[in-house]
């Protein structure tokens, strides 16, 4: 038997505390911000508890800006706070590229905090093989619209309509969490979650073109303000998973 446990049965319980076995359990007890469905395998994992080094950020209007912030977290101490430009554009963005071992089925989680309204926040996902490039894509439109889309092909269509803003607070510490899974062999959608809501996408496929060169994963979270404001959310735990069950 493993050292420290009976050699009669591992799983009898002590006398004076239990015993864990769930790994994912005991990672998220030792500050994991793997807290959400904890399926998968992790491919990259950012609490941005250190710095934006990991992404390329883009920033289009008049006082857009993307930074590590200690007001608001989901785990440990920070987030990246997006501000979006007032003008232009109106946009702040951060990207991530990511190498990939074997093709599997891939998941790809993150979780935001509005501190007011906003137009909108998407996330583009990207996977490049050889020959092919797979885009999916998922939005969640704010400023009197209030509903959550995908892209099947290039056409954006609309799974959800909520029946009125998510909560959102300046002063608030509410992170809402959205995961999700794709299939890059296929191209196809396989399901997005968004906190207790979970919708079945797999009559949905990616947006697929021909384009040669390396192999390797695209990640992008987008925030715009509306005109004439500087809009802003904060953007904690963002994780990639593949072996997605």
């Amino acid at each position: 038997m493993a050292h420290g446990y009976f050699d009669y049965g591992r799983d009898l319980t002590k006398d004076t505390v239990y015993s864990i076995h769930d790994e994912a359990e005991q990672a998220a007890r030792l500050w994991s911000p793997n807290t959400f469905d904890r399926l998968g395998d992790t491919l990259f994992m950012d609490g941005f508890e250190g710095s934006l080094n990991k992404w390329r950020i883009t920033l289009s209007g008049a006082g857009a800006q993307a930074y590590i912030s200690n007001e608001k977290a989901r785990n440990g101490g920070f987030s990246c706070h997006l501000i979006g430009g007032s003008d232009l554009n109106r946009q702040a963005e951060i990207t991530h590229e990511q190498a990939y071992p074997v093709l599997s089925n891939l998941g790809f989680e993150m979780s935001f905090l509005q501190a007011g309204t906003i137009e909108y926040i998407y996330c583009n996902i990207y996977a490049h093989t050889w020959t092919q490039q797979f885009h999916w894509f998922w939005a969640y439109l704010d400023n009197g619209v209030f509903t959550l889309s995908v892209r099947n092909g290039f056409l954006p269509v609309v799974i959800h309509t909520f029946p009125g803003q998510i909560y959102c607070n300046a002063a608030g510490t509410l992170f809402h969490t959205v995961k999700m899974g794709v299939n890059p062999n296929t191209g196809a959608y396989r399901y997005l979650i968004f906190d207790d809501l979970r919708f079945n996408l797999a009559a949905y496929t990616a947006w697929i073109t021909a384009a040669a060169g390396n192999p390797y994963l695209y990640m992008d979270i987008t925030m715009r303000s509306r005109s004439g404001n500087n809009d802003e959310v904060f953007i904690d735990d963002v994780i990639i998973t593949h072996n997605e069950p």
